[in-house]
């Protein structure tokens, strides 16, 4: 814990990259510093339950996943320009409730401590765990379910000016596709050769970039 309170500390002083601006807010906000301290502290009481190392990255990795989730929608919104009702389908559908604002307050908060976690989990993977694929893994099945994600709101939330059968069709297999690269992830070792080529095709096609991080590569 006290490591990773560093590399917030640490990141939120550069306030440039989108973990440096989630870091700094986090800082500022003393009420959401204690409650993303609560929930990061237990979710790391939970890694270190194991005895052996390989179910401690287990999950670690089991946790990351669900930040990735969970700062997934506002991403959305904030990457894709999602203005207007486009924004207000997409939080009641998301949340299932006329509050709006309380809502998007939600989603932001969320964010905010979801990319901290996040950066703390992929800093314990790497430095302190010695996983050195934990970055690029992760990662990459954020893009994955990144362009899930937004798939799925296109065909659920988009209006009928907006609405692109092409994303229903698309679902499926970008479903899959996180559900697979899932599932290998959380089977390394045993899963080695067919992640590691999966991440090097991706590093072949200059679609993604590294993230920069105090301690990350």
């Amino acid at each position: 814990m006290d490591s990773s309170e560093q590399l917030v500390h640490a990141t939120g002083r550069e306030g440039h990259s989108e973990i440096g601006l989630a870091a700094s807010r986090l800082l500022n906000d003393h009420a959401e510093w204690q409650v993303w301290e609560k929930e990061f502290g237990a979710a790391l009481r939970r890694i270190v339950i194991p005895a052996r190392r390989a179910e401690q990255i287990h999950v670690l990795r089991v946790a990351g996943f669900s930040w990735i989730h969970d700062a997934v929608p506002f991403r959305h919104l904030r990457d894709h320009a999602v203005r207007g009702d486009g924004r207000k389908r997409l939080i009641k559908g998301l949340h299932n409730s006329n509050g709006f604002a309380r809502a998007m307050v939600t989603e932001h908060r969320n964010f905010i401590r979801s990319t901290c976690s996040f950066a703390c989990s992929a800093h314990i993977g790497e430095s302190i765990f010695g996983d050195e694929i934990f970055i690029d893994s992760m990662n990459r099945y954020r893009e994955v379910y990144s362009e899930y994600f937004r798939s799925y709101c296109d065909a659920h939330f988009s209006s009928g000016e907006e609405w692109s059968g092409g994303s229903i069709a698309l679902l499926p297999m970008l479903k899959r596709q996180a559900a697979e690269l899932r599932h290998a992830i959380l089977d390394y070792p045993r899963s080695a050769i067919w992640l590691e080529r999966e991440l090097r095709y991706r590093a072949k096609s200059g679609d993604t970039q590294e993230m920069s991080v105090p301690g990350w590569r």
